[in-house]
This record gives structure tokens, sequence and C-alpha cells, in this order.
């Protein structure tokens, strides 16, 4: 509960009401700096990446482009960058994260999320239904529409 309320008190700091003003200018910026992290291996992929939003329920939806693009902001650091790989495979595309380092190789591959033929989307690892849902608070800053 303490780390729950820590996060609100640091999400309120960092991301003031102003930030929603400023919505554009902050998708603007992660696509800048972290677009090139993003990759995808087919249109279908891209297709299914681009047009699935999660319905935050408070006439909000978080673009899922956009939690892929504040998760490269957040998880590259100390020359670690995460690169996200999506690609169609049998109905379904899958979206995979990977570490690059220094030297631009590709280390510690795992899954991140799947979107099945029904466009039903599975998170997997630290990448959970309850980290989706949070990101409607804000979590990531003011990446929803």
């Amino acid at each position: 509960m303490i780390k729950f309320l820590f996060m609100i008190v640091l999400l309120l700091v960092t991301f003031p009401a102003s930030a929603e003003k400023d919505h554009d200018a902050y998708i603007g910026d992660l696509w800048k700096k972290y677009g090139e992290n993003l990759h995808f291996k087919d249109d279908n992929s891209l297709d299914a990446v681009y047009s699935f939003n999660i319905d935050c329920g408070n006439n909000r939806v978080i673009p899922l482009i956009h939690i892929l693009l504040a998760r490269a902001r957040d998880n590259s650091f100390n020359g670690m960058r995460l690169e996200t790989y999506a690609e169609s495979r049998g109905g379904e595309v899958r979206v995979y994260d990977y570490l690059s380092n220094n030297k631009g190789e590709l280390v510690n591959k795992h899954i991140t999320l799947k979107i099945n033929a029904w466009g039903e989307l599975t998170p997997y690892g630290v990448l959970t239904k309850d980290t989706m849902r949070y990101t409607c608070s804000g979590a990531f800053g003011p990446i929803w529409r």
C-alpha cells in the first residue's frame, strides 16, 4: 500500500494537471525519442498494434502503441535500450521485448503480449492486466486519448 501511495505522489509531482493540455507534445516527444525502438515485421502486426486501444472506462482510451512507447522510455537506461518487436503468427500478433546493449546486440528476449485472432489482448511477464489498467491512472504520463 505504501508503495502504491508513493507511486501516486510521484505521479502527481511528475505529471501535473497541465500535462494533459500538452498531450500531443508529450506523445510527440515519446515518438521522437523512442519511436525507433518499436519494430514491426509485417503490415498485420503494425495494424493490430496501432489500432488496439485499452478502454479505461472513464471516456478515455489508451492506444497500445503509446504504452509501448512509454515502456521503451521507462526501460532504457545505463546504455541498455528496450527494443520491442511485433510479428504476425498464425492469426495472432505477438509482441516481444529485447534489451539492446551498447554494441547493438539484442539480448534477453521474452514475449510481452499477444493479440489473438478475436482481438483479445493477453499480457505476459511484468506487463500484467493490472499494469495495463494502472496506465489509465496516468502511470506512464498523459498517454491516453
